[in-house]
């Protein structure tokens, strides 16, 4: 089997929509099996969400005991610590307040306020703490008595999660974005049957140091859907799985065009890099296509004639040091090797 890395360009953002919604699938085919499975066991869901629902109330009750019961610790400590504190005072108040003689009597009274002062802030720090401390409590219960009123809207409200992910699934298979993914994927399984000697790179981002032109319009960059590093040469290819409404609609891109901008890029690119090698196109089209101008020269195939056109030619092989350079000009043109 051929060498294959990467993977389909058109799939990387299906599969991290999915995965940011929870649902966890390698393959578009898995989605179908995902939606199944939702469906069949909705009921069963819907059920698990009431003892979940009812479990977590539960824990969260065990969780206000516990709290009130370390809050009714807390405060006690307190108490007596800021009792021990006030007794301190009271004793220094006595002492003060007890001195003999105008002139200490006199001296004494400022101290007397700053110790009553003192006495004061300790009372009234004990009641802040004792109302942080209580209102601790007091939200963990009313947080408690709401959950066990709404249970059931605490449960609806996650039963619309599950059926919001059931309709994000069915409008997922409905969507061009998985068709064309589908497509791709077909492609690269049927690319990796090639023999041995032959290297496949998907999702392929080519950028150019410079603006060129290309039937008279500006070009520097192109992602490829595939490259196939064949013994004798490359081919670049494009996947479309268009549907005949879609064409017909005309609200879409030229892909002969698309196809033959990244050829030349790409022969460019290999040429600037000091590895010049013939470098083909291809659509693969599963669906429909638009009508293509004579001028285009790019080879339509159906997926399954891919590995029979590409091993038809017979080429001169490239020289095992240029084979290797152009083989490492692609690899560096990943954003991340994935080996299939």
């Amino acid at each position: 089997m051929a060498t294959v890395r990467g993977i389909s360009g058109a799939w990387k953002p299906i599969a991290a929509r999915l995965r940011d919604n929870g649902i966890y699938v390698s393959h578009p085919r898995e989605i179908a099996k995902e939606l199944d499975d939702i469906k069949r066991s909705y009921d069963q869901r819907v059920a698990q969400l009431f003892i979940d629902v009812a479990n977590e109330i539960a824990a969260f009750q065990q969780q206000v005991a516990a709290t009130a019961q370390d809050v009714s610790s807390r405060i006690e400590v307190k108490r007596s610590a800021t009792a021990d504190e006030v007794a301190r005072y009271e004793a220094r108040l006595s002492e003060l307040q007890g001195a003999t003689g105008f002139f200490r009597r006199f001296a004494n009274r400022i101290k007397i306020k700053i110790v009553e002062h003192q006495r004061d802030g300790a009372q009234q720090k004990l009641e802040r703490d004792l109302t942080s401390l209580g209102r601790i409590v007091s939200d963990m219960q009313n947080r408690l008595s709401e959950m066990k009123k709404n249970k059931s809207f605490i449960v609806d409200q996650r039963k619309e999660g599950l059926d919001l992910t059931i309709g994000r699934l069915e409008a997922m298979l409905r969507s061009r974005e998985l068709a064309g993914a589908q497509a791709e994927i077909e492609v690269i399984e049927k690319l990796s049957q090639l023999p041995p000697s032959f290297h496949v790179f998907n999702d392929v981002q080519l950028n150019a140091d410079h603006f060129m032109r290309f039937d008279g319009v500006p070009l520097q960059s192109a992602q490829i859907d595939h490259v196939v590093l064949a013994p004798f040469g490359v081919f670049v290819i494009e996947t479309k799985n268009w549907s005949q409404e879609f064409v017909d609609g005309g609200a879409h891109f030229d892909p002969f065009s698309q196809v033959g901008r990244s050829r030349f890029l790409c022969q460019v690119l290999l040429r600037d890099a000091g590895c010049d090698t013939k470098v083909r196109s291809i659509i693969a089209c599963k669906g429909k296509l638009p009508p293509k101008r004579q001028d285009q020269y790019v080879k339509i195939l159906q997926i399954p004639e891919l590995n029979g056109y590409i091993r038809w030619f017979k080429d001169p092989p490239l020289h095992q040091n240029r084979f290797a350079e152009v083989k490492r000009f692609l690899e560096l043109r990943m954003e991340g090797e994935i080996r299939w």
